[in-house]
């Protein structure tokens, strides 16, 4: 992935001011490579985030995967959100399996990438349970396992 000179501003209706949540912003991270963002409060993380991951656009600049623009959101990208984003009416397993949906893999390849992700993420034993009666800890590790559906 590579982010391009990618500016965000918008308005603060509320403070009536502009606000420029991202100046310039480049970097790259290659396939495989993990990154994290680091910064104080209401620097931008979270703008950058939206931006990489489709869901809003930039003011100037461009977010290239595999050498193409990010447009809108993809089956190419994963979030995990700050709020934990399981689907309360799935459960462990299904919520896990709802990624895998969109890539072209038959049901047995997706039960077994299931247990690898149960296994990966500690919930062995939960696999049917419903989100809501799982403890704190124990839900986190869902949404990480989800995002993409890939191995």
């Amino acid at each position: 992935m590579v982010v391009k000179y990618v500016s965000k501003r918008f308005r603060d209706i509320a403070r009536g001011a502009d606000v420029h949540a991202l100046d310039d912003l480049s970097c790259a991270i290659a396939d495989r490579e993990f990154a994290a963002i680091l910064g104080p409060s209401q620097c931008g993380k979270s703008t950058l985030l939206n931006i990489v991951a489709g869901f809003e656009a930039s003011s100037r600049g461009a977010v290239l995967l595999d050498g193409r623009p990010v447009m809108r959101p993809g089956s190419d990208r994963g979030v995990v959100f700050q709020e934990y984003a399981l689907f309360p009416w799935l459960s462990v397993a299904q919520n896990l399996e709802f990624g895998l949906r969109h890539q072209p893999l038959d049901s047995g390849q997706r039960r077994r990438r299931v247990r690898q992700y149960v296994e990966l993420v500690g919930l062995r034993g939960f696999e049917h349970a419903s989100p809501k009666n799982l403890g704190r800890d124990e839900t986190t590790g869902g949404p990480v396992a989800r995002p993409g559906g890939r191995s």
